[in-house]
């Protein structure tokens, strides 16, 4: 709770809680990772990608990021997060939960496929994320939304980023060794190489998406 400490420093020690025995620390834990993902001076981004777990080495228990995910869908839509956000909660929810939570999670994925006035690609992974998680029935209501256009879309996209990512980490000129996605961000970051921030960024908050 001490201001003079940095966010990504609280997470860390938020992580080392999970690994140390005490009383009732599983309250604790899920208390204090509500506070610093409460803390709005921090961009919604770096809260996300802290309790989602995208971390490589040391991860918060599985059982906190699943008693966190619920929350967190609840805050984005109170407080209108970006939907990249919200529907990444949408996939773990629709991939991790039943009855009722599950439910609300697949009608928000709905609601955005259905505004005439959302954008094609954040209706895509909506799309995406009901054929790969969803029923039967929300496959049958999504598969005819797809088009021969996209899935071409698609493959070229993961093949440019395959391809780019191999192309950075050979310029041993400029980036010596690549140990995690964070170090192409922040090598993207000191040269200024701005159209190439939003893959990057993307893959980070959820690595899934481009396995391989």
């Amino acid at each position: 709770y001490d201001e003079s400490v940095s966010f990504q420093d609280k997470c860390q020690a938020i992580r080392y809680m999970c690994h140390i025995p005490h009383k009732q620390m599983r309250n604790v834990v899920l208390e204090c990772c509500k506070f610093v993902l409460g803390d709005e001076s921090v961009s919604v981004d770096e809260r996300f990608y802290f309790f989602s777990n995208n971390e490589k080495y040391f991860k918060l228990e599985d059982n906190v990021v699943y008693e966190l995910f619920p929350w967190f869908f609840e805050k984005c839509l109170s407080d209108n997060y970006p939907y990249l956000i919200t529907i990444l909660c949408c996939k773990y929810i629709i991939r991790t939960f039943t009855g009722e939570l599950r439910q609300r999670a697949k009608d928000f994925l709905y609601s955005v496929i259905n505004d005439d006035k959302e954008q094609y690609q954040t209706k895509m992974e909506c799309i995406d994320t009901l054929l790969e998680y969803g029923d039967k029935k929300d496959q049958e209501y999504c598969m005819p939304l797809l088009d021969d256009t996209q899935e071409v879309h698609q493959e070229h996209i993961s093949n440019s980023i395959r391809k780019m990512l191999r192309n950075l980490i050979k310029d041993r000129r400029k980036l010596k060794i690549v140990k995690e996605m964070e170090d192409i961000h922040n090598f993207l970051i000191d040269t200024k190489r701005t159209d190439l921030m939003e893959v990057i960024h993307r893959i980070m908050m959820d690595p899934s998406k481009y396995d391989g």
